[in-house]
């Protein structure tokens, strides 16, 4: 999944998180760097490997920390990976809020 998003000031974000609701595991990136893994333990997309399942529901926070590697003034793009670790469990959560703190 894909968001774009804008920011006027990036110099100003002192924080940057995730709050999701997610089973089971996911990438996150913010302008196509990683800057969140939950439950993948390596590689990504088709290749993803030592998904582990979710302990727990409801939101979690997730620190991205400052945005400022990341960040640019102006439209940014959050694009989120998700990844169930069993092929035959109906369930799929995926509910993000990005969270900017200055």
């Amino acid at each position: 999944m894909r968001k774009e998003f804008a920011i006027d000031q990036t110099d100003k974000v002192t924080e940057l998180g995730l709050v999701v609701n997610y089973l089971d595991a996911f990438i996150a990136y913010v302008n196509g760097r990683e800057v969140a893994r939950v439950g993948v333990g390596r590689s990504s997309g088709r290749n993803a490997q030592k998904l582990k399942a979710r302990d727990g529901h409801g939101p979690a926070f997730v620190s991205l920390g400052t945005g400022s590697e990341q960040l640019r003034n102006g439209v940014n793009l959050l694009a989120i990976e998700v990844h169930g670790v069993r092929s035959d469990d109906p369930d799929f959560v995926i509910d993000p809020y990005l969270i900017l703190e200055d």
